[in-house]
């Protein structure tokens, strides 16, 4: 495992179990603690390495679990209802949220986070009563994405520019470790009856089906119009229009430069408009030398 050069460690990043994590998430003593997070078979985590559709799709699941306990009628008492709560405080990111936070959730509980496989709370994830959906997306964007969000949108005081960025991602230790480590460890795990592996392509090329999927694979069969309801809320513009889908307006926003926005682009192929053709041959051979024979194919 190569270590990163000594600017990147000033703003206080950090190395978990051979992770390298920001400041302020999942420090070792707190690591410690949501390790033995009690999971049940009614809770729904979304994971992902970071920037690969993961608020796109926890806004998914929130929004089904909405329309479930609207139907059920479910809500009473001192009960606030989902579509009350924001994104934000409806699910727990346990790596910046520890564990009190996530235990105090009604449930239902949605819990996410961008640890590895073999770090996530609970245990080995296929031997698990929760269950697991796991957010992929081609990583030459993930590295675009990657960059803006936490060398431009979060404020640190070293700047690192996005050529230095690329090296570390294909070659180096980044932030949240290897992307490849991180989707391969998934992806030998996906026939387990508890995990659901979607992409961002396939949510960009047909919403409607992943919404379907999502939701079926939680337990719930919901009819057309619903789901046409939850898609038409889903897309980017009404997402970034929504405050309360938008982590701009959450609790999480003190941290973003305020010229900056969350919800940047979500598109698919921005890499086309960053890599050189020269970083482009580079991340095609790193790509193949570690992929071929996976059976994962992004195309590249």
């Amino acid at each position: 495992m190569s270590t990163p050069n000594s600017d990147v460690l000033l703003d206080g990043d950090h190395f978990v179990d051979g992770i390298l994590y920001p400041d302020a998430v999942l420090r070792e003593e707190e690591y410690k603690k949501v390790l033995d997070f009690p999971l049940q078979s009614d809770d729904t985590f979304v994971t992902s390495y970071p920037k690969s559709g993961t608020v796109w799709t926890i806004s998914q699941v929130k929004l089904i679990k909405e329309k479930v306990q609207e139907l059920s009628g479910s809500i009473s008492g001192d009960t606030v209802p989902l579509s009350k709560m924001h994104l934000a405080d409806s699910v727990s990111w346990l790596e910046e949220d520890g564990k009190e936070f996530g235990m105090a959730l009604p449930y239902p509980r949605t819990l996410t986070c961008h640890m590895p496989y073999h770090m996530l709370p609970g245990g080995e994830p296929h031997k698990s009563p929760a269950k697991y959906i796991y957010v992929m997306r081609n990583p030459k964007d993930v590295s675009i994405s990657f960059h803006h969000y936490f060398y431009v949108l979060v404020e640190r005081k070293h700047e690192i520019k996005f050529d230095d960025y690329f090296e570390m991602f294909v070659n180096g230790n980044p932030l949240y470790g290897s992307w490849f480590d991180h989707v391969l460890q998934w992806w030998d795990h996906r026939d387990a009856s508890n995990i659901l592996i979607v992409r961002f392509e396939e949510m960009k090329k047909d919403l409607h089906k992943s919404i379907r999927t999502i939701s079926q694979f939680m337990g719930h069969n919901l009819d057309e119009p619903t789901i046409n309801a939850i898609a038409e809320e889903c897309t980017f513009d009404r997402m970034k229009a929504n405050p309360l889908l938008n982590l701009d307006t959450s609790r999480y926003a003190k941290k973003y430069n305020k010229d900056r926005t969350f919800m940047r682009k979500g598109v698919v192929g921005d890499w086309k408009n960053h890599l050189s053709p020269e970083q482009t041959a580079q991340f095609d051979a790193i790509y193949h030398k570690k992929m071929d024979g996976s059976g994962l194919d992004f195309g590249i």
